[in-house]
Parts: C-alpha cells; sequence; structure tokens
C-alpha cells in the first residue's frame, strides 16, 4: 500500500468512525432526553413518590432507593440508553449509580439479546434468569461491599425525600411546587371569581413547567456533553480496530488460551465480536460462526456465559462515565467475572460429563 493509499484509508476510517459517532449520539438523543424530561417532570408529581414509595422494601433489599426502579424497568425493558436517561435524572447516591451500572451491565434489553443468544441454541429462559440472577448478585455485592469499607452506610439513612413525600412527610421542592400548582386550582378564588382564579392556575403550571425545564436542562447539558466528547473517539477507535484487522490478530493471538475457558480455538473471534460490539451487533459474527459448524454445541454455552456476563465491554462501560462511574472498576469487574464464570462453568461440564461416562459404565 503507497502512503496515499494509506493516507485515503485512514480518512475512510475517520469518517466512518465520525458518522458512526454522529449516528450514535443522535440515537443516544433520541431515546435519553424524552425519557430524561418525562422522568422530571415525574419528580414533579405524585406518581413517582408513589412508586418510590411502593418499591421501597424490594429496592431497600437490593441497597437501592425506590425510585431506581424506574431505571431497572427501562433498563430490561428497552435499554442502557432510557435506563441511562432516567439515571440522569434522578439524585442518587455514587453506591447506587454504581449498583444500577452493575446490574444494568449484566441485564438490560432483555428481549432483544436473549432472542440473539436463543438463535445460538441456548435456552431462552435459561440465559434471562442467568442475567437477572447476576444483576442482583452484583447488587448484593455491592452492598455488602460498602457495609464492610464505609461503615456509616450501615446505619439506615433518611428516607429520600420523594418517599418522605408520599408517605405523608416533609416533601422535596418539587413536591412543593406540585402542591403550589394543585392550591392554586381550588382554594384560591370562590366560584362567584372563577374567571380572575384562571390567573393563578396559568402561572402555577407555568412556573410547574418552568421548573421541570430548567431541571432536565441541567442534568442533560451535562450528560449529553460528555458522552459526545466520549462516544466520538470511541467509534473511531472502534472502526480502526474492524478496519486494521486488529480484532482478527488478537482472535489469532488468545486462540491458545481459549482452552483455559473451556472453548475451542475457533471461537476466539465471535468472542472477540462479541466482546467489542455486544450480542446485539455482534450476533452477525456469532451466528455466522454457528452457521459455518465451527462452534460445537458446548463452545455455544460457553460463549453465551462469558458475553452475558461481558459483552460490548467498551462502549456500555464507557456510557456511564458521564453519571461517574469508575470505568476501570466496571469494566475490571465485569471482565473478572465473565473469564471466572465460563472456567466454572467448563470445568463443571467436563466433571458432569465424566461422572455420566462413570455411570454409564
Amino acid at each position: 500500500m503507497t502512503s496515499a493509499d494509506a493516507a485515503t484509508s485512514r480518512r475512510d476510517v475517520w469518517a466512518r468512525g465520525l458518522r458512526k459517532g454522529w449516528a450514535t449520539c443522535w440515537e443516544l438523543a433520541k431515546v435519553i432526553v424524552p425519557v430524561s424530561v418525562a422522568v422530571t417532570a415525574l419528580k414533579h408529581t405524585p406518581v413517582l413518590p408513589w412508586l418510590s414509595a411502593v418499591s421501597e422494601p424490594l429496592m431497600r433489599w437490593l441497597g437501592l432507593s425506590g425510585e431506581a426502579a424506574v431505571v431497572l424497568v427501562a433498563g430490561n425493558a428497552v435499554g442502557l440508553y432510557p435506563a441511562i436517561g432516567a439515571m440522569a435524572s434522578l439524585n442518587l447516591s455514587a453506591k447506587e449509580v454504581l449498583t444500577l451500572a452493575l446490574m444494568l451491565s449484566f441485564s438490560h434489553n432483555l428481549l432483544v439479546e436473549t432472542a440473539v443468544t436463543k438463535r445460538l441454541g441456548v435456552s431462552y429462559w435459561g440465559v434471562m434468569a442467568y442475567r437477572v440472577g447476576l444483576a442482583v448478585v452484583a447488587a448484593l455485592l455491592v452492598n455488602v461491599a460498602y457495609g464492610l469499607f464505609t461503615p456509616e452506610q450501615t446505619v439506615p439513612a433518611p428516607r429520600p425525600a420523594a418517599v418522605e413525600a408520599a408517605a405523608g412527610g416533609q416533601g422535596s421542592t418539587a413536591s412543593v411546587t406540585y402542591g403550589a400548582a394543585v392550591a392554586g386550582t381550588g382554594t384560591e378564588a370562590s366560584p362567584a371569581a372563577a374567571e380572575p382564579a384562571r390567573g393563578p392556575v396559568r402561572r402555577a403550571l407555568r412556573d410547574w413547567f418552568g421548573t421541570v425545564a430548567a431541571d432536565a436542562a441541567g442534568g442533560l447539558s451535562r450528560t449529553l456533553g460528555l458522552m459526545v466528547v466520549i462516544i466520538f473517539p470511541l467509534m473511531v477507535a472502534i472502526e480502526a480496530l474492524e478496519a486494521s484487522g486488529a480484532l482478527e490478530r488478537i482472535s489469532r493471538r488468545i486462540e491458545p488460551y481459549m482452552g483455559w475457558l473451556g472453548l475451542s480455538g475457533k471461537a476466539g473471534f465471535p468472542l472477540m465480536a462479541g466482546l467489542v460490539f455486544g450480542l446485539a451487533y455482534g450476533a452477525g459474527v456469532l451466528l455466522e460462526a454457528s452457521r459455518d459448524g465451527g462452534l460445537t454445541q458446548k463452545d455455544k454455552r460457553l460463549l453465551c456465559v462469558f458475553l452475558v456476563a461481558c459483552h460490548a465491554a467498551v462502549e456500555d462501560t464507557f456510557l456511564f462515565v458521564p453519571l461517574g462511574v469508575n470505568p476501570f472498576l466496571l469494566l475490571g469487574g465485569r471482565l473478572i467475572l465473565a473469564v471466572l464464570l465460563t472456567a466454572a462453568a467448563a470445568r463443571a461440564a467436563a466433571l458432569a460429563s465424566r461422572l455420566g461416562e462413570g455411570m454409564a459404565r
């Protein structure tokens, strides 16, 4: 390749990466902005306080506030983008943000991504139970770790303002604002002065919309700004890896070590594809490898064990960075867990096979 061809190739990589970065940011914004505004609006009504109060017993068991239920429902039903939009709109502690990031890394977009694993011939409900189970165990481990290393956290914290408001206690500013709007519709005017009473109602509604807009804009500006800074370089880097064939070279280098995970050498490239691009976007490579007959049923099962615990490792991890999550802690935890679980599953399957052969004799 001449220097001119190399320069053209680099320009193409940059162009494709920037286009993908713009497309990704646009897709993120289309989901995050409406979800963030909707959740912010709910904070200023009795709905979110009611949901928080109802969900608080279960969420507290996981070390979360009741409001976190909105994030988990959005993430598992739809995907990470609406979940991140919801997280950006809530007042969550650092512990809650880390817990939710870990839970959603294991368990998100359940219907779509689990359907991909089913195409590999793996149990749909088994994978779904595995993903939800990993999320719950991760939450419990974070809760225990915070209790051990930050003893002050073991003392019951004051109830969140939203929950307190639902219970009839001292509410948050959002609840007070909502209360003012409701009050303005009743006691401030007599039936004889119904027409003048519309003024306070309009003012109260205008104030409510203004508060919601200001609250949502403050969180969104920071979240979307950081995402732009992170996603554009990330997409260019991924495009460069793909264009240079680096993934294939890495796959060939790790083939000799696949045996430790119980995988054949041919599982190296599908594993790298899922690790970098995720279950949904890397599905093409996974399914193609499966159709070609290069993967055994054991490979498919163990790939699912690994990739459910750690897929789209770079992108999914850095999506949480604008929310204050340590990317090394999140990615390192997922990767270590994926390796340990896959190795354990391979050895358990080998032991079960030997026991079965012994009983058959």
